[in-house]
């Protein structure tokens, strides 16, 4: 699938705002993530979710943790930050709680 940004009124506003929030969340790697699928497993990070429970972020998706769209998925170092509208520091994954992962198209 080719990449793209939520709500963006063309690729110049979406290229844009993807580097803001590539740069609030401090990610360098280069990588145009699409989708994760992960296990959660800490007590206490939501209300939605349960521990053992096996959840996909996906770009352009509605996120179960808060009911938002995923604008975008960005890795860095041993984490994936899931960013939404109202949380575009990102929900933190740990690269341990994924079990897989798809990215965009390549340009």
């Amino acid at each position: 699938m080719k990449w793209f940004l939520p709500a963006a009124k063309d690729e110049e506003q979406a290229i844009q705002v993807y580097q803001s929030i590539k740069d609030i969340v401090k990610s360098t790697d280069d990588r145009r993530i699409r989708r994760i699928t992960y296990l959660e497993n800490r007590v206490g990070r939501t209300r939605v979710a349960k521990v053992g429970k096996i959840c996909v972020a996906e770009v352009g998706e509605i996120f179960p943790l808060n009911g938002e769209i995923v604008l975008a998925i960005f890795h860095g170092g041993s984490l994936y930050y899931v960013c939404t509208q109202n949380r575009l520091g990102g929900f933190i994954v740990g690269d341990h709680e994924v079990s897989s992962f798809e990215d965009f198209d390549a340009e």
